[in-house]
């Protein structure tokens, strides 16, 4: 019983082996079929191929298309027509006149300053004025007499808080010279102003007292109050006689100066006593006086904190 259903199992694997082996013939066979079929397509097309070519480069310039005449051979001449020829023949002819192609003469000149239509003179002689100036400013920027400098330019200390920027003014500078005069001429020529024994209302207002006590920062700051004021000749006193005297100093109204106790270089808004020791104290009065010791006005230092 158990020895005929084994051949039965047998015979009916027989037929399923036979169809896996047909089964992979046909796919072996269609594949080479096929390839051999796309060998065949693409060997008729064109393969490109990479052509590699070597470059050198030389410095030899490359050669001129002119070809090089012997040394000795006559070059070819072009042939002048008749008429031309001819007066080329004869006389050399006249020098080309310039007027006669339209030329003119070009001078050349160098720019000088002309002030107001007058006469022209070195451009050192004059000053624009620009935002900021002041007679005074300008007297010791330029190392000039402020005085001078309000006469020859017909300024007075009020009319000259009006001038413009642009302004030309004259500066009385040795050597130059105004409307045909040396500036030493035009100077002695100007009539000195009348001294009036009128005392010069001045109002000063302390703005600020600093470094008391120490020589390298004691300063105080005044400002005018008033109309402007020529302080030329005024002098700064303190309570034990000290005296500070202004040089050429001309304060506007609204302007402020300062006065520093130490030594330095004045400017158009500072002064230096030139001490070597502090001075104000708080609490002290100083006073301030024309140039006939007239007392114009005192003024006190806020006395210290807490005191």
């Amino acid at each position: 019983m158990v020895q005929r259903q084994r051949r039965r199992s047998q015979s009916n694997l027989l037929p399923q082996v036979i169809f896996l082996c047909l089964t992979f013939a046909a796919a072996v066979g269609g594949t080479f079929f096929a390839l051999r079929l796309f060998g065949a397509e693409t060997s008729d097309a064109a393969v490109p191929q990479i052509i590699t070519v070597e470059i050198i480069i030389t410095t030899t310039p490359p050669p001129t298309r002119q070809a090089a005449l012997p040394v000795n051979a006559a070059r070819p001449q072009v042939e002048l027509p008749a008429d031309i020829a001819a007066e080329a023949d004869g006389a050399p002819s006249a020098a080309i006149n310039a007027d006669q192609l339209g030329a003119q003469n070009i001078v050349l000149s160098t720019p000088t300053v002309s002030v107001a239509g007058g006469p022209e003179f070195s451009q050192n002689c004059y000053h624009s004025v620009v935002t900021g100036d002041t007679p005074y400013g300008l007297a010791l920027r330029y190392g000039v007499d402020a005085a001078v400098l309000l006469d020859i330019n017909d300024l007075t200390v009020e009319t000259a808080t009006r001038m413009q920027v642009g302004d030309i003014l004259r500066l009385p500078k040795t050597g130059c010279q105004f409307d045909g005069l040396a500036i030493e001429d035009l100077v002695s020529a100007t009539a000195a102003p009348t001294a009036t024994s009128t005392p010069v209302v001045a109002e000063f207002e302390l703005v600020s007292v600093s470094g008391l006590g120490d020589i390298t920062a004691e300063a105080i700051r005044l400002r005018n109050l008033g109309a402007v004021l020529n302080m030329s000749g005024w002098t700064l006193s303190d309570a034990d006689g000290n005296h500070f005297t202004f040089r050429e100093t001309m304060l506007f109204p609204q302007g402020t100066l300062i006065v520093y106790s130490r030594s330095g270089t004045s400017t158009s808004d500072a002064r230096f006593w030139g001490l070597e020791e502090p001075i104000w104290q708080a609490g002290e009065t100083m006073t301030i006086s024309d140039e006939k010791d007239r007392v114009l006005q005192t003024l006190e230092i806020p006395p210290a904190a807490g005191s």
